[in-house]
């Protein structure tokens, strides 16, 4: 199998697990807690909690009206699912030497199709892992697709700061 097929395969594989294992967690959340339920599994450190979001990340717009809400979070993260598509497809004609760009975009869009896929079933994002901070500070919660996301961010910066070394090198 050529080297351009089998990163394409990896890619599809990745989106694929990435939105299946985000909508099985989330479908478990919705059918057996009620919404805001909190269970806590290692102390007050970490919970799982059904929370609603309504917005974006860190339930940024959470509170903005309906009409001005329904369809800029469906309109904005299609758009961003294409350009990411875009970048994906570019990273993948460059082939081999581009693998951890390929990785990361499979990983944002894995995330990204996930819980756009959500907001169509459900009409919001289903969060549930939780951790406590502080001892009054609760990170904001999150799910595989936020998770997926926060990879791929990772391994393009990754990618960038290895990039920009190798440059120096240069």
């Amino acid at each position: 199998m050529q080297k351009r097929n089998k990163l394409i395969l990896l890619s599809v594989l990745i989106i694929v697990v990435v939105v299946i294992l985000d909508q099985i967690t989330k479908y478990m959340i919705y059918s057996d807690m009620f919404p805001y339920e909190t269970r806590q599994i290692i102390g007050d450190f970490f919970s799982v909690v059904y929370a609603k979001n309504n917005g974006s990340a860190f339930s940024f717009l959470n509170d903005a009206p309906v009409w001005f809400r329904k369809p800029f979070f469906l309109i904005i993260p299609f758009a961003a699912m294409v350009l990411v598509f875009y970048l994906l497809k570019n990273a993948m004609k460059k082939g081999k030497e581009n693998v951890l760009q390929i990785l990361a975009f499979s990983f944002v869009m894995g995330g990204a199709m996930g819980n756009f896929v959500s907001r169509i079933t459900y009409g919001f994002v289903i969060d549930f892992l939780q951790f406590k901070i502080t001892s009054t500070y609760y990170w904001p919660s999150f799910n595989v697709a936020d998770i997926s996301i926060t990879i791929g961010v990772g391994l393009l910066l990754i990618e960038m700061l290895s990039n920009k070394g190798a440059s120096k090198k240069a």
